[in-house]
C-alpha cells in the first residue's frame, strides 16, 4: 500500500509575480458570483511551452457581466480572436474561450486583507506551434497542461474516471 504524510506547513500558494505572462484559458465556467451577478469564472494556466518565468502557475479570473465591467469581456473576445460586431450568448463566449492563448498582464490587489494576483490586461497570445490540433493532442498530451484541460472538462461533463490508455 503506498502512503504518504499529511503536512500542513508544506502548503504554501506563491503569489505570481507582477508582469507579462503567455498563458491558456484551461476552464471558463458560467455562474452567479456572490454579488447576483451572472458572469464567467476563468481559470488559466502559465505556459510551459514558451520561455518564460511562472511557467505552469494558475490563477482564476472573474468576468463579471456588469456595464462597468464589459471592458474586460471586450479585451477577452479581442485576444482570443472572436470576431467584432457579434452578439453572443454567455454559455457561447465561455465554450469559445476555452484552450485559447492569450498574454495577460499580472497586477496585485488586495482583496480582504490579503494581496492576491489581479489579471487587468488581455492580449492575443503567441499562437502554437504547427497545427493547434496537433499541439493540443501530441505535444502537450501527458504535460500539466493538457490534464488540467482535460481534468477542467470532465469535471463540466460530470465524469472524473480517468479513461484507460
Amino acid at each position: 500500500m503506498t502512503s504518504f504524510r499529511i503536512d500542513y506547513n508544506s502548503i504554501t500558494r506563491e503569489l505570481l509575480p507582477k508582469g507579462n505572462y503567455e498563458a491558456i484559458i484551461y476552464e471558463a465556467e458560467v455562474r452567479t458570483f456572490s454579488s447576483q451577478n451572472e458572469g464567467i469564472l476563468i481559470s488559466l494556466v502559465i505556459r510551459d511551452d514558451v520561455e518564460q518565468t511562472s511557467q505552469n502557475m494558475t490563477l482564476n479570473d472573474r468576468l463579471v457581466l456588469v456595464d462597468s465591467a464589459l471592458y474586460k469581456f471586450q479585451m477577452v473576445a479581442k485576444a482570443v480572436g472572436l470576431p467584432d460586431d457579434e452578439e453572443i450568448a454567455l454559455e457561447d463566449f465561455a465554450v469559445e474561450i476555452i484552450n485559447k492563448p492569450v498574454r495577460i498582464y499580472v497586477n496585485h490587489r488586495e482583496f480582504n486583507g490579503e494581496n492576491q494576483a489581479h489579471v487587468s490586461i488581455y492580449r492575443q497570445g503567441t499562437s502554437f506551434s504547427g497545427d493547434d490540433e496537433d499541439v493540443q493532442g501530441m505535444v502537450l498530451k501527458g504535460s500539466t497542461l493538457f490534464q488540467r484541460m482535460t481534468d477542467g472538462l470532465r469535471s463540466r461533463l460530470g465524469n472524473t474516471n480517468t479513461p484507460q490508455e
